[in-house]
């Protein structure tokens, strides 16, 4: 955390007034260059990235829910137990564990041109803090409930 106290000089007895000014004028200027203006870049960088990152979660989660659409409806196992899966099992994960464990089950039957979707995914989710995994599922949920919707 940036300390953001404001310096002061103490008036001593040999300056001026129009030097006390001076001299308190340099040091707010100096603590401007030295504390504001990296303390405004870094604030500036903190929500840049945030924004970019749930850009790219938005964007992910589409991408994701398509993929899963085309796993729930291709293959030789049932559309049911595969539906079950994702929407049982995958979409109602309260824990990353939970999810990876559903997603480890539809890797071993998805087709091999969304294994790398997947294998993003896995790595997104362990990557992400446990707030960003519940609103991360929500949009997923959504995109997926989307997908089906339009198809």
């Amino acid at each position: 955390m940036p300390n953001l106290k404001k310096s002061g000089i103490p008036k001593k007895g040999k300056l001026s007034d129009y030097e006390y000014h001076e001299a308190l004028e340099q040091a707010n200027q100096k603590d401007f260059d030295n504390k504001i203006i990296p303390f405004r870049i870094y604030k500036t960088w903190l929500l840049a990235m945030i924004t970019k990152n749930k850009e790219q979660m938005s964007d992910s989660t589409r991408e994701v829910a398509e993929a899963l659409y085309g796993f729930r409806t291709t293959g030789k196992e049932s559309s049911t137990k595969r539906s079950n899966l994702v929407q049982n099992q995958l979409l109602s994960a309260k824990t990353k564990k939970l999810f990876l464990e559903a997603l480890t089950e539809i890797v071993k039957n998805a087709k091999e041109d969304k294994l790398q979707i997947f294998k993003e995914l896995r790595d997104r989710v362990h990557l992400m803090t446990n707030e960003d995994f519940g609103y991360f599922v929500v949009l997923l949920k959504f995109d997926y409930a989307y997908q089906e919707r339009i198809s």
